[in-house]
C-alpha cells in the first residue's frame, strides 16, 4: 500500500483504488478526527463568556465539535495541555471554514 500524506489528505483523496478501499473515502467525521484543534486558526482572546466550555489544544476537531454540540455552544476556549491556560478561541464558523477549505483543496469541491 502506498499513500503518502497527512491522514486527512489520504481520507479526502486516496491516491489509488486500493488505498481508498483500505481506508474508505473520508467522511467529514473521519477528517475531523485527524485534525488537531491546534492546527485550526484560533481567535485571540477578547472576552470569554462566563461559562464557556473548553477543549485542549491537542484534541481533535471531532472532539471540539462534539463539545460544542453537547454544550449547545458555538464557542470553545482552547486550553494548553497540562496547564489549562486559555490560548485562544475556536468558533464553530472557523471549524466549518477550515473543513470547507480542506474539501475544496483536496476534492476540487466548490459550493455555489
Amino acid at each position: 500500500m502506498l499513500g503518502v500524506g497527512r491522514p486527512h489528505e489520504l481520507l479526502l483523496a486516496p491516491p489509488d483504488p486500493f488505498v481508498e478501499a483500505f481506508l474508505g473515502r473520508g467522511g467529514i467525521v473521519q477528517v475531523l478526527r485527524t485534525i488537531r484543534v491546534g492546527d485550526a486558526p484560533l481567535r485571540k482572546i477578547q472576552e470569554l463568556p462566563g461559562t464557556c466550555p473548553s477543549v485542549p489544544v491537542s484534541a481533535s476537531l471531532e472532539d471540539a465539535l462534539h463539545r460544542m454540540i453537547l454544550a449547545s455552544r458555538r464557542t470553545l476556549a482552547v486550553t494548553e495541555d497540562g496547564t489549562g491556560r486559555v490560548v485562544g478561541i475556536l468558533e464553530f464558523e472557523d471549524l466549518c471554514r477550515l473543513l470547507h477549505r480542506y474539501l475544496e483543496e483536496k476534492l476540487s469541491f466548490t459550493c455555489a
